[in-house]
């Protein structure tokens, strides 16, 4: 089985019931999301990866999560404008990384959008 992130049958993919009011959630506020899991999808504690997309000039604000988060811009780019690294440029192929519950972003979307 293969994917391609362009292929509008992409977007909505949710392993299982449980995670998918994260996804309408994300579809409502026009942020195409899908969540994919690397172990037991009906285990709350399996590993998984999520893939986001946001329009042009978007803003993810600042935000944290109780897991390590990892991050690589699959397409487009992004301005940082956190008070630790303000006017941070990334684009395609860029990392990032956190540990659990420490803040990052706010985040604004490029010209062309980007995917994470």
């Amino acid at each position: 089985m293969h994917f391609r992130i362009d292929d509008p049958g992409f977007w909505g993919q949710c392993p299982a019931d449980y995670l998918r009011p994260l996804v309408e959630r994300s579809e409502a506020d026009g942020v195409p999301l899908s969540i994919f899991a690397v172990g037991d999808p009906h285990d709350p504690e399996t590993p998984a990866f999520a893939v986001f997309r946001m329009g042009p000039g978007e803003v993810l604000p600042r935000h944290s999560h109780p897991c390590e988060r990892f991050e690589v811009i699959m397409q487009g780019s992004m301005e940082v404008r956190s008070p630790e690294e303000s006017g941070l440029q990334l684009k395609a192929g860029d990392v990032m990384r956190a540990a659990p519950d420490q803040l990052y972003g706010p985040h604004v979307a490029g010209p062309e959008g980007f995917t994470v």
